[in-house]
């Protein structure tokens, strides 16, 4: 019985390490996306102007005054 209880117990650990894993690629690689989508968003919410940085997840804002 305790010898299924640590298969059991090795499994979820397993299973959590790849998920951790994955996550973590997954963010290493669309993380610079992701600011660009949140700084576009912000940017039409508070009436400014996005400039598109020159790497991903470099863009801003800047106030559409400015640009004229």
């Amino acid at each position: 019985m305790k010898e299924t209880k640590n298969k059991t117990l090795l499994e979820y650990i397993i299973i959590i390490t790849v998920i951790t894993i994955f996550f973590i690629l997954v963010i290493k690689l669309l993380g610079g996306t992701i600011i660009d989508t949140g700084t576009k968003i912000y940017c039409s919410i508070s009436k400014k102007q996005y400039i598109q940085g020159e790497t991903i997840g470099e863009g801003k804002c800047i106030d559409i005054d400015k640009v004229k």
